[in-house]
Formats: C-alpha cells, structure tokens, sequence
C-alpha cells in the first residue's frame, strides 16, 4: 500500500497542470538544490520556476531515509523535505520561453524511470522484511528455549551464572561486530539491537542488528556469534 501511494504521487507530480502542453512554449533547465530537515520537523525551499522533476543526486546526515511522497516532495515552486530527510536535489524547471515545446516524450521517460527507482526500492524492503521474520522467528523459539531451561535450572545458577554469561557474550560479540563493520570502512558502527541472547549446547549464541554509514548513508547488517566460557568459539555476517 504505501508503494502505490508512492507511485501515484509520483504519476501527479509529472502529470500536474501546468508542466508542458501544446499551447505553451517553455524552456526548462535543471539547477541543483540543497534542502534539510530536522527529526519532527518539516522545510520548504523555494526555486524560482515551475518544477517538471526532480530526483535525489546525494543524501547527508543522519536523519531519515529521503523517499518521495514521505519525508520529500514537490511544492508549487520549490521542494520539501521533512522528518530528517536531508538531501541534495536534481531539480528540473520549467519557465517561460520563446522556444518550441519540449516533445512528451521527455516526461514519459521520466515517468518509467521513477516506477523502475520505487519497483528497486520495494524489492530491497520486501527482502529486509524476508530477513526480519526469519529472525523474529529464531528470537521467538530461543525464549521459548529459555524460558524451559529457566524453569528446569537450579535458582543459584539462575541468579547467578546465566545472566554473567549472558552479558558477557553479549559484550564480546558485540564490540567484534563493531570492530569488523570499522575494518570494512564503514563509519561510526554500533550495534543497534540484540535479537537474540540464548544458551545453546553448551554455548552461547548472541543474534543482533549493526547500524552504520557507508558511502554517505545508512545502512542496516546482523550478525550471529558463538561464545563459550566467554570467548567467541564461531562468527559470522550471514544470517
């Protein structure tokens, strides 16, 4: 549902009155324009014409991802962003000329290339939401695990052992997951979210969630780590 919103914001914003028609002469140019946002907040910024297009050249910060019709969009002569998008725009304007009328075909081209950016950006969130499940699921059956062991382990171990042990697999694996993500070249890694914190045959297996920029954005990775006696016996990216 919200990809089809998206695209049909986006099917208005080329198909709004006023762009190109027959009767009309325009030239139309393409400026660049740099609009921020705050978290809660939302900003308007103007450029002098009537906006065709515009797409995203480069995002900044670390505010919210920038996706068309939620945290950016097209205004009568500018663009705004908001909820932390910050980012630096292609914007496409059209003004008044004396030369002929640009072909529409320039605005079917741009209309196929704005569905094949929002059909990629589905496929990439269907996947993320795959790899979600999958975890949630792994995250359900190990509480299920520990809630058995819990009731079956004496109360001196309870207390004493299985929250140590936990804390420190979680610490051991956590500062490795942030370690790798820094060796990769990625920029102020930190683990975000623990999934999973469970004893397994003798071991234990730590599940969790590592945020970091890379190349300017946010990006989102896990990982899955094997300690013993408070070592890490196995490690791995891959879930």
């Amino acid at each position: 549902m919200k990809f089809h919103l998206t695209l049909a914001a986006a099917v208005a914003a080329f198909l709004m009155p006023g762009t190109i028609t027959p009767s009309h002469a325009q030239q139309q140019v393409v400026e660049t324009l740099t609009c921020q946002s705050s978290t809660g907040s939302r900003t308007s910024c103007a450029i002098q014409g009537e906006i065709i297009s515009a797409g995203i050249e480069r995002q900044f910060g670390d505010g919210s991802p920038c996706f068309l019709g939620f945290t950016w969009g097209f205004e009568e002569n500018g663009i705004w962003t908001g909820n932390g998008c910050s980012a630096q725009f292609a914007v496409t304007v059209e003004r008044a000329s004396a030369q002929p009328v640009v072909d529409p075909q320039i605005l079917q081209n741009r209309l196929r290339d704005t569905r094949n950016a929002l059909r990629a950006t589905r496929q990439e969130l269907i996947k993320e939401q795959e790899s979600r499940r999958i975890l949630e699921a792994e995250l359900a059956e190990a509480e299920s695990a520990l809630r058995a062991a819990e009731a079956a382990a004496p109360n001196a171990v309870k207390r004493n052992r299985r929250p140590q042990m936990a804390i420190r697999s979680v610490s051991v694996c956590s500062n490795k997951a942030v370690r790798d993500a820094k060796k990769a070249g990625a920029r102020d890694p930190r683990v975000a979210e623990i999934l999973s914190a469970r004893p397994t045959q003798g071991s234990w297996l730590v599940i969790g969630r590592v945020r970091a920029d890379r190349n300017n954005n946010r990006s989102t990775s896990y990982f899955r780590c094997w300690t013993e006696k408070g070592k890490i016996i196995s490690y791995s990216d891959e879930i």
